[in-house]
């Protein structure tokens, strides 16, 4: 079993002042998320393994986060799961060696 959680709480210091117009222009982005940067994200896994059969159930969950660089605008968080079996096969000369593997993900 494996499994992390990271907690991110990422902000811009300072607004912004954009000099390349005849009047400059403050946005304000002081004390902002960071675009792009969910302030939760966890990752979990589950292993089998007997030897000949195997298996692995994996989680992962990212928080919402902003794209916009004044908060106004974010993509909503979402978690997606992972599944694999499998067989490896032995003590047939014919089929030594062979695995089997079924994956589905999400």
């Amino acid at each position: 079993m494996f499994a992390s959680y990271a907690y991110n709480d990422s902000t811009y210091d300072d607004d912004v002042i954009n000099n390349s117009t005849p009047t400059p222009t403050v946005i304000p982005t002081a004390g902002e998320s960071v675009v792009n940067s969910p302030k939760n994200l966890f990752k979990a896994d589950l292993n089998y393994d007997t030897g000949s059969f195997y298996a692995k159930l994996s989680m992962a969950y990212t928080d919402e986060r902003f794209f916009s660089y004044i908060g106004n605008a974010k993509v909503d968080g979402y978690t997606v799961s992972d599944l694999s079996l499998g067989y490896r096969f032995s003590g047939n000369p014919l089929l030594e060696g062979l695995d089997v593997q079924l994956n589905v993900t999400n």
